[in-house]
C-alpha cells in the first residue's frame, strides 16, 4: 500500500521546516513509511496534487507490462490530505473545526481529510457518483474528539486514522458516521457556461485551468480565446504542446487526468525558447505569478462573435 501524506504545510526549507519534521516523526513512531508531500497553500493544491493522474493509457501500458511477469501493482492507495485552517465562525465559537473525512473511491483509493473544502474538490476530481463518505468522530478514548484537542491535528491525529487506514481498520476501530455526497458541497459548478477555475500553476511556470470537457472541446474549435479574472488575456488555441510556438502565448490540453471524465485541466503559457531549460518568456512568468495568488478563483473563457 501506498501512504502519502499531502498537506500545506508547504515550507520545504528555512522556517516552518520543523512543522514538516513533525508530521514525519509521528508516522517513525507508528513504524509506518509515508511520504510527506507538501503541496501548496490553499485546499486546491492539497485535493490537485492528490487527485491528478497520467492518461488512462500510460496506466493501461504499465499494466500489460506486469501481466507479462504475473504481478500485480497496488490495488489500495491511502492518503492523508490536510487543509483546515481554523479561520471559520463555527471554529472560534466552539474552539474545533471539521472531524476527518473519509472518502473512498471506487477507483481503489481512500482519502482521510482534514478540510470540507479539499474533500469536496476530491468528489469532484473522483467523480461524486463514484464515491463514499464517512466522518471518522473519534478514536474511542484515544482521540476523543478528531474535530479538536490539537492546533496541530495533521501531525497528531491524522497520522494515526492513516495508520489504521493501512491495517483496513479504520472503521472497525473508530466511531463514524455515514454520509451522504451531498454533505459536502460542490466548489465547482461544470454546468455554468463558459467558467473555469484557477489550478496551481506547474512546475515549468506554466499556468493552469480546471474547465468542463463539454467547454474545452469548444475552446479547440477557436484560434484564439480570451480568459477573463481580474486581468484580461488573449491564447492561441493549440491542440498539443509540441504545436506551441516560443514567445506565443497559447492554451493547450495539459498532461493533468482525473477519473471525473467531465473535467479537463489545460495550460496557459508557452514554450521554452530554443537552448534553453526553463521558462523565460516574460509574458508567462508574470502570467503564472498572477495564477498563483488566484488559485480557486473563477474566471470566463470569452468567445469572439
Amino acid at each position: 500500500m501506498n501512504y502519502n501524506h499531502i498537506t500545506d504545510v508547504w515550507a520545504t526549507q528555512w522556517s516552518g521546516t520543523d512543522s514538516l519534521l513533525r508530521i514525519q516523526k509521528q508516522y517513525e513512531t507508528l513504524n509506518m513509511p509515508a511520504r510527506i508531500i507538501p503541496a501548496g497553500h490553499s485546499p486546491l493544491h492539497v485535493a490537485f496534487t492528490a487527485c491528478s493522474e497520467l492518461d488512462a493509457k500510460a496506466y493501461n501500458n504499465a499494466k500489460q507490462v506486469l501481466d507479462i511477469f504475473s504481478l500485480k501493482s497496488w490495488e489500495i492507495k491511502a492518503f492523508a490530505l490536510n487543509s483546515a485552517p481554523r479561520n471559520e465562525k463555527s471554529a472560534k465559537e466552539n474552539w474545533q473545526e471539521n472531524h476527518i473525512i473519509r472518502v473512498v473511491s471506487k477507483h481503489g483509493r481512500v482519502f482521510l481529510i482534514y478540510g470540507l473544502d479539499v474533500a469536496s474538490w476530491v468528489c469532484e476530481f473522483e467523480w461524486r457518483e463514484n464515491v463514499s463518505l464517512q466522518k471518522i468522530i473519534s478514536l474511542w478514548d484515544i482521540i476523543p474528539d478528531t474535530s479538536s484537542g490539537s492546533q496541530f491535528r495533521s501531525a497528531e491525529h491524522l497520522p494515526i486514522v492513516h495508520f489504521l487506514e493501512s491495517k483496513w481498520a479504520t472503521l472497525k476501530h473508530t466511531k463514524y458516521e455515514e454520509l451522504n455526497v451531498g454533505d459536502v458541497a460542490p466548489l465547482i459548478d461544470l454546468k455554468e457556461e463558459n467558467t473555469f477555475v484557477i489550478a496551481p500553476p506547474d512546475e515549468f511556470g506554466n499556468g493552469r485551468i480546471i474547465l468542463s470537457k463539454k467547454l474545452f472541446e469548444k475552446v479547440l474549435e477557436q484560434k484564439t480565446v480570451k480568459l477573463t479574472w481580474d486581468i484580461d488575456k488573449s491564447f492561441v488555441v493549440k491542440k498539443s504542446l509540441t504545436l506551441v510556438e516560443p514567445g506565443e502565448l497559447s492554451i493547450w490540453p495539459s498532461s493533468n487526468h482525473f477519473y471525473n471524465p467531465d473535467i479537463i485541466v489545460a495550460n496557459l503559457g508557452t514554450r521554452w525558447k530554443a537552448g534553453t531549460t526553463k521558462t523565460t518568456d516574460k509574458d508567462t512568468v508574470d502570467l503564472s505569478k498572477k495564477l498563483e495568488k488566484c488559485v480557486g478563483q473563477k474566471g470566463e473563457i470569452k468567445f469572439k462573435k
